[in-house]
């Protein structure tokens, strides 16, 4: 699945469904975000990536 393109529907179906997990969203909003943060400039601040997943996998 490309979460990227994916509606909300359609992630929350793989999530309910376990094709999805939530690690797999935080970890790939955070790549996003690592992707396209130097040219947007929108952050000035993220959380650490390891209590974030932490949080994901609660």
């Amino acid at each position: 699945m490309d979460l990227t393109r994916a509606t909300i529907t359609e992630i929350a179906t793989a999530l309910e469904g376990g094709s999805v997990a939530s690690t797999d969203l935080v970890e790939h909003a955070l790549g996003e975000t690592d992707r396209l943060e130097p040219e947007v400039r929108a952050f000035l601040h993220v959380r650490d990536r390891e209590e974030l997943l932490r949080e994901a996998k609660e």
